[in-house]
């Protein structure tokens, strides 16, 4: 009797509408802690911009968040003085990030609410749900098994290593960058399934462009457009690699103007794959091992960059033998 009952009731949380909200709104639940976390580190440099604290480098972005250049030694101390850098800052770093629509959204947040680190991680927050939503959209459409699908959202939804995406919130445009990559994988998938619908693939571009807009991360999505060519894509000949011309193209425009408006990174925790490419390699090589040892073990990847050498070395290790296993 209780195999019967329990076996109708896993039915009802699988079939009923209301489990992937569910499962959303729990992982909503989870992130309540970063609501009392406050400003950290690139929080109170974005809060002193947005008062109006005149920014380090004139580009063409709106408000200069995401973009300074430490020039000499006075430019520092003032820097490390005003809250803009922590101490242990290079002063060799060089950054220049084009993220307009965060800037945007860091900018409304001010207006609406002040210098308020509540409703800023609260915004966080929300736009997290909407990755969850979404995301759930693209593995409803692509796992058949809805079981699976359910399954597959739980572990997205409820996987620890976004914790700190959520909560930092100068950490916004990445998950700003993630919402429009995953639509745009989802209405790429519409083009290819509902007899090659230009107006998904039209909405495609245009959320591949609102990605690249918000983040340099969103440059990623086309990797996964690529893999989806390869592996999911029902039109077997290689014609179906055509479909993938128009974000070929967005990102080829995106990445020249990024460049050529002298966007980018040197000499800190980022690597520039077209100025520092040997550099570029050799930290995705360290990277990759560290990023899965964070996926599969105990300890989260995050630490990779703020322990000890020796600790680091270990991690990297265990990472490089998690992927052996795997292999």
């Amino acid at each position: 009797m209780f195999k019967i009952y329990r076996h109708k009731l896993s039915t009802r949380f699988v079939t009923s509408n209301f489990t992937p909200g569910f499962i959303i709104t729990f992982a909503a639940i989870l992130c309540i802690p970063a609501l009392y976390s406050g400003f950290f580190i690139d929080d109170l440099r974005i809060v002193s911009l947005l008062k109006g604290y005149p920014a380090e480098v004139n580009d063409i972005s709106f408000f200069g968040l995401f973009s300074f250049v430490l020039e000499d030694e006075a430019q520092f101390q003032e820097m490390v003085q005003i809250g803009h850098v922590p101490w242990w800052t290079s002063q060799d770093l060089q950054l220049r990030l084009w993220r307009p629509l965060s800037e945007l959204s860091h900018w409304l947040d001010y207006h609406l609410w002040g210098a308020s680190a509540y409703h800023m991680h609260l915004i966080n927050i929300v736009w997290y749900t909407l990755v969850l939503s979404i995301t759930w959209g693209l593995y409803s459409a692509l796992i058949p098994n809805r079981s699976i699908a359910l399954i597959a959202l739980m572990i997205y939804a409820w996987d620890s290593t976004h914790a700190m995406t959520v909560t930092w919130i100068s950490n916004r445009n990445a998950l700003i960058a993630l919402l429009f990559g995953v639509a745009a994988l989802l209405l790429h998938h519409k083009f290819r399934t509902h007899q090659n619908k230009f107006i998904y693939m039209i909405l495609a571009i245009m959320a591949l462009v609102c990605g690249l807009l918000s983040s340099e991360l969103a440059i990623s999505t086309t990797g996964y457009l690529f893999a989806y060519t390869t592996f999911l894509d029902r039109t077997k000949s290689l014609k179906r690699f055509w479909s993938l011309t128009p974000y070929a193209l967005v990102t080829l425009c995106w990445i020249v103007f990024y460049k050529c408006n002298g966007f980018g990174a040197a000499n800190g925790p980022y690597a520039d794959p077209f100025d520092e490419p040997l550099r570029f390699v050799t930290m995705l090589f360290s990277h990759i091992p560290v990023l899965l040892a964070g996926q599969f073990g105990l300890i989260p990847a995050e630490l990779y960059v703020d322990v000890d050498t020796s600790i680091s070395t270990l991690m990297l290790l265990f990472g490089i033998l998690g992927v052996g296993v795997l292999a």
